[in-house]
């Protein structure tokens, strides 16, 4: 369908690209995805004779398969694309889902983070269009971190605004009327909230909190005394990590969302 505007070949500044779901299957079928939608993207320009011309992408909206972790592993493949090439934008329609209706009624946040990426990209103004994203985590050491005892872990972001972060009361995902989507009709993992992997219990619900503005610090709401005794340890951490996330960090100085991530300490 792209090939006959490739003969000419027609003019073009960039493209815009929203993902549907028929890719999503499971992690395989994601990382076949992380090779193949670079390789279109560079097909394009090429195609185009345009290398150099702007992409911008949108990240799979909710909707409910019988692997919810399909849908996030879909979500991280597509980001591979910026491992691999420049001058790619993208926006997030993970945060304003319909449940399971893969057809999202409000598509203007979306809209307009993808503008703002080709205002920047294409156009040269100077915009903070990315999503903060993932860095790294720690075990937390400093007192302040912990909470009544528990075990706590600092997670640090990439692309927070001078502005920090700042925490929904209540997730958009969250807002839904209980007749179009409730969490509780779903498989589990359905409605992905904060959580923690602690070595002794297995992944457990987690609270987050803002610690200086531009980090996290996660602590599981519950835990009990391992088996033969000792300390629990947070071996890894997950957030929004399924097919409806919970999405409830934002970026106080653009207003974007923190990407989910699901990784080891």
């Amino acid at each position: 369908m792209i090939y006959p505007y490739m003969v000419g070949p027609m003019a073009m500044s960039g493209f815009t690209w929203y993902q549907g779901e028929a890719n999503t299957l499971d992690q395989a079928s994601a990382d076949q995805y992380a090779e193949d939608f670079p390789t279109m993207i560079q097909t394009w320009r090429d195609g185009f004779q345009n290398p150099d011309a702007y992409f911008g992408f949108v990240q799979l909206s909710t909707w409910c398969p019988k692997n919810p972790v399909a849908v996030a592993e879909m979500r991280q493949a597509q980001m591979k694309a910026l491992d691999h090439l420049g001058k790619i934008g993208y926006a997030t329609n993970a945060d304003y889902g319909m449940g399971c209706n893969i057809h999202p009624r409000d598509k203007r946040p979306c809209g307009s983070r993808l503008g703002k990426s080709a205002l920047a990209l294409q156009y040269g103004q100077s915009i903070q269009w990315r999503s903060p994203t993932y860095s790294s985590a720690t075990m937390a050491i400093a007192e302040r971190d912990f909470v009544g005892g528990s075990p706590a872990v600092v997670i640090t972001f990439n692309d927070v605004s001078e502005k920090g972060l700042y925490i929904l009361d209540n997730p958009y995902n969250n807002r839904l009327d209980p007749k179009e989507f409730n969490c509780t009709s779903h498989p589990e993992g359905t409605c992905a909230w904060p959580m923690v992997l602690l070595n002794g219990q297995g992944w457990v619900n987690a609270t987050i909190a803002v610690q200086g503005g531009n980090k996290v610090v996660m602590t599981p709401t519950a835990t009990e005394t391992p088996a033969g005794g000792g300390a629990e340890t947070i071996v890894g951490t997950s957030y929004g990590w399924g097919a409806v996330p919970m999405m409830s960090l934002y970026d106080a100085g653009t207003d974007l969302p923190v990407l989910p991530w699901n990784e080891k300490v």
